[in-house]
């Protein structure tokens, strides 16, 4: 159960899966019309996979899957499946791109914001193991041509008791539209939330001198045109410890790494190291500054004599509480943007727009939960199980349920504290006819062992999806049948899912480059880095208007900023992955709608 042992097995399912695709796939010669659309009908061997088939016909994975719903379930020797026939007028644009050496799929899609998939199906015969000095044709659909044009929108931020209609409404617009320039957007909104506007409408209404529209609820933008630079500097404050290396003695193999201050971090900077290599091949020009910087460093002292402070265009870090909000004070008077890495809480941002928490909130993250529980499990019967958890957290689920089912009850919603009662408390509130979500903020390895073991029994009469906490990852005692009966779902800040081709490439990248497994540091720091620095080249120092167009495909995890109501951004992306078939798989892509009850054992 611990994130050790599910890298390994997810390596090697990797590896077995990646054996598999090299079995050779020959294009059919059958093919058929099915409602206006030409198809090869392909039967499928042992061996192949959906991977494997999509380079031979070179279409995307995602295509095969849309024309053939039922492979959710999986791919199986001697089904028959369509595989759409690209025509000439269906052509893409390409761009040829030479292959530098050390340059990894992954990172190559990620600087043209395509998809491995789709350059893999562009390039017949082409593997992850790239040649340096060939060269490959990297797909430029028609839309994203048209996105490297400058534009020029409006955001409406929005504000207390605001409705999507009331929006609409203001701007003499209506909900459809705002659905199609807003990707996402449903009637549940937040305060403090972005809403991107027709650019008529604003420029109609501020014209026209409406005195509904309050001056400060509207932002014009013009992305790409201000604060671009040809070099952008970056500074780093991680806390390296560096008076206590001397102290530093692995040699007897008994010492965790983990009693090494000087060593907490390390990974996170090998992780921005990785990023920035891979951002050197794409061309983007950067100075990266590095410092020192714990909780006792003293801000004032520090930017007196680190003068170049004054010329950074972003700050990461500092990574504690107790001094990040003094250089977040003073990055602001500077008007420089500053991220914090690690911290949940929303009181880094006030009053600061140049403010970033890459953590989701606890609010955020039960917006997550439930939004994907209403689209998954409609008419569900949700139960909040608490036992000495963290206040806010459960506080935070019991306010946005409620708001969510204010218009229209997608859910049935009860929270139940299991101190009281115990089990009975939860089994009390559980309903044969509909699917019983239970959420459990709850720790500690005994409790969980003994609770999953009651939900499981309580399974076979109720249909039961359970969702858990990160830590309950940690408790080996745990029983992984039990958990994939209930269909386990947790809800974090990350998720590594091993069997995509980008997370292999980074692998075996790191491996080379430090010997070592990259842990959860190595991936955010590549992921941080990697995201910022690409904003900034795309559209300068001025990003922080322009993020509702910019959405890159990261590692591990998913940034979605947005701007809270008087202060700076906080990422409210959340990562919902699921136990099935000894696998941990990401619930978000591939959700399980269907649910029955657990069946008893046979003696």
């Amino acid at each position: 159960m611990s994130r050790l042992t599910t890298l390994s097995f997810g390596f090697l399912l990797l590896i077995w899966c990646t054996n598999v695709a090299a079995q050779e796939v020959q294009i059919s010669p059958q093919k058929e019309t099915i409602g206006n659309i030409e198809y090869y009908l392909h039967t499928v061997n042992p061996g192949q996979t959906i991977y494997g088939i999509s380079k031979a016909y070179t279409v995307s994975m995602e295509e095969i899957m849309k024309s053939n719903p039922q492979l959710k379930k999986g791919l199986r020797a001697g089904d028959i499946i369509k595989i759409p026939v690209i025509t000439s007028n269906q052509a893409k644009k390409f761009i040829s791109h030479e292959v530098v050496r050390g340059e990894t799929l992954y990172e190559i899609s990620f600087n043209y914001n395509v998809k491995v998939s789709e350059i893999l199906s562009c390039n017949p015969g082409l593997t992850e193991k790239l040649k340096p000095g060939s060269t490959i044709q990297i797909p430029v659909a028609e839309k994203k041509i048209k996105d490297t044009v400058t534009t020029t929108y409006g955001l409406h931020i929005v504000r207390q008791g605001e409705t999507i209609y009331s929006i609409a409404r203001l701007y003499a617009s209506t909900i459809d539209e705002l659905k199609k320039i807003n990707q996402g957007l449903t009637e549940t909104i937040q305060v403090g939330q972005q809403i991107r506007l027709p650019f008529g409408a604003v420029i109609g209404k501020i014209a026209a001198k409406d005195s509904a529209v309050k001056k400060d609820s509207v932002i014009l933008i013009d992305c790409g045109k201000s604060g671009v630079n040809n070099t952008y500097r970056i500074a780093l404050l991680i806390p390296f410890y560096l008076d206590r290396t001397y102290s530093i003695d692995t040699a007897d193999g008994k010492t965790p790494v983990s009693s090494h201050q000087s060593l907490n971090f390390i990974q996170f900077y090998e992780g921005v190291r990785m990023a920035i290599d891979s951002l050197k091949q794409s061309g983007l020009s950067l100075m990266i500054y590095v410092y020192d910087v714990h909780e006792n460093t003293d801000v004032q002292s520090f930017v007196t004599q680190k003068t170049e402070m004054k010329n950074m265009d972003l700050i990461i870090g500092p990574f504690f509480m107790n001094n990040f909000s003094q250089f977040a004070d003073w990055a602001k008077n500077h008007r420089i943007n500053i991220v914090n890495p690690f911290t949940k809480k929303e009181s880094v941002l006030e009053n600061n727009p140049f403010a970033f928490k890459v953590v989701a909130s606890d609010s955020s993250q039960a917006v997550k939960v439930l939004g994907f529980i209403a689209q998954t499990y409609p008419g569900s019967n949700v139960i909040v199980v608490q036992r000495n958890s963290d206040s806010s957290l459960v506080k935070a689920f019991d306010l946005n349920a409620s708001m969510i089912n204010q218009s229209v009850s997608l859910f049935t919603y009860h929270s139940v504290n299991y101190s009281g009662k115990g089990f009975a408390a939860l089994s009390d509130e559980l309903k044969s006819d509909v699917v019983n979500v239970v959420i459990t903020l709850a720790q500690g390895e005994a409790f969980v062992s003994a609770y999953i073991r009651n939900l499981n029994e309580a399974a076979h009469k109720h249909k039961i999806v359970l969702f858990g906490m990160p830590s309950w990852e940690q408790y080996p005692s745990l029983d992984l049948e039990y958990l994939m009966n209930l269909s386990l779902h947790i809800f974090d800040n990350y998720f590594i899912d091993y069997n995509k081709p980008e997370t292999a490439d980074f692998i075996k990248k790191f491996r080379r480059k430090y010997s070592t497994e990259p842990d959860y540091y190595g991936y955010q720091g590549y992921d941080l880095m990697m995201y910022f620095s690409h904003v900034l080249g795309k559209y300068g120092k001025n990003f922080q208007q322009c993020l509702e167009q910019y959405n890159p495909s990261l590692l591990e995890t998913e940034y979605t900023f947005r701007k809270t109501i008087s202060g700076g951004y906080g990422n409210i992306g959340c990562m919902i992955y699921r136990y099935e078939n000894y696998k941990i798989i990401n619930a978000v892509l591939n959700p399980k709608k269907e649910i029955k009850l657990v069946e008893t054992r046979k003696p």
